[in-house]
């Protein structure tokens, strides 16, 4: 699972006029990683139940968006890149920053939020929602503890495949 905070320039209204400016739109990415319970989302979490179905609310007192992030000192280390947004209309130009550190939550916490429909009640669970990972496509991909370019894609994908196939080579 991952956590989307996505973000449009202050000087615009909404994110349609964000979408026209060339930094207009920016989304801050997290992991989650199976973990103990996070305390930080019990709020949260609690209020899933209230909006199972498209169009339902829920009122919940405000919650700072930094108690649901990892510790200030774990967000220096990230990746950035010029990317797309995930959802139709899929725009181009939004400026991402994945954190390598993960959120931690308990596998509990997880599954709650798998409870949630997409529309009304017959239809499908918000689950296996992801887009296919997309082609490079020339981009570059910084990392914030290099100040410098990554190795092309091709380079990396053999690393993560070389420490899949040695790790379950010894377990």
């Amino acid at each position: 699972m991952e956590l989307h905070v996505v973000h449009i320039r202050e000087d615009v209204p909404d994110i349609t006029e964000a979408k026209k400016k060339p930094d207009g739109v920016a989304v801050l990415a997290f992991f989650i990683k199976v973990e103990e319970e996070n305390k930080n989302y019990t709020t949260l979490i609690n209020k899933l139940e209230n909006i199972k179905y498209k169009g339902q609310l829920a009122q919940m007192e405000p919650l700072p968006l930094s108690s649901l992030l990892p510790p200030k000192e774990d967000l220096g280390r990230y990746y950035r890149y010029e990317g797309s947004l995930t959802t139709p209309d899929c725009h181009e130009g939004v400026i991402w920053t994945v954190f390598e550190k993960p959120v931690e939550l308990s596998i509990s916490q997880i599954s709650q939020f798998s409870t949630v429909h997409f529309d009304g009640k017959n239809s499908t669970y918000m689950v296996e929602n992801f887009r296919p990972v997309q082609f490079l496509n020339e981009r570059k991909v910084y990392w914030s503890s290099a100040s410098t370019l990554l190795p092309p894609a091709k380079v990396l994908m053999l690393a993560l495949m070389l420490t899949y196939i040695l790790s379950s080579l010894f377990q």
